[in-house]
């Protein structure tokens, strides 16, 4: 009887630690201010990401976004890839 629960034991923990958490992509926390500086407006926009892929290339660790901004206004306004940029950082572990 014990020699089966430790097998059971072990599979449990066997099937327990062998399974991968996926972390999916998600953007969170998003913030914009919008300034008026005369005859034009700024926009200034921020948000976090997390469960993206970090790569490991020797001792140092990159990871790569590529974005684009869709901006959205409250009289139906609608503006597609207004803005598209990519970042790229590489840093020590």
């Amino acid at each position: 009887m014990n020699k089966a629960l430790y097998i059971i034991f072990f599979i449990l923990i066997t099937i327990s630690c062998s399974k991968n958490e996926e972390v999916k992509f998600e953007a969170f926390s998003p913030e914009a201010f919008a300034y008026d500086i005369g005859d034009a407006w700024e926009v200034n926009a921020t948000v976090n990401v997390k469960g993206f892929t970090k790569n490991e290339v020797g001792d140092d660790l990159s990871a790569a976004l590529e974005y684009t901004v869709d901006l959205t206004g409250p009289d139906s306004l609608e503006m597609k890839n207004i803005f598209a940029d990519s970042k790229e950082i590489t840093s020590e572990e």
